[in-house]
């Protein structure tokens, strides 16, 4: 499978995770294609993982991917917020982030 560099596609376009799932599911080159029908929308704790657009430019995009932790109270990424952030600057690699790294 080829992974295409320099190209991408505007995320906003998706209203929730299971949205981008289903529409990256069909594209044939996608690792979003590989993952199975189990895959979980909610975290450990039974709430949806949430899906952040922080910033989205033509040179800079930054998304966090985010459980509120378990006691389910959203707070911006501190106390026990769980998180990945995925940073693509330019045509750079991208670049992943876990909370506390």
């Amino acid at each position: 499978m080829g992974v295409a560099v320099g190209v991408g596609e505007d995320v906003r376009v998706y209203n929730s995770l299971p949205e981008f799932r289903d529409a990256w599911k069909k594209k044939e080159a996608s690792v979003v294609a590989q993952v199975t029908d189990e895959y979980k929308q909610d975290d450990v704790w039974g709430r949806p993982i949430q899906f952040i657009v922080l910033k989205y430019n033509d040179d800079f995009k930054h998304i966090r991917i985010l459980s509120v932790g378990k006691d389910g109270v959203f707070q911006g990424g501190v106390g026990d917020n769980l998180y990945v952030d995925i940073i693509m600057q330019g045509k750079s690699k991208p670049v992943l982030k876990v909370k506390g790294q």
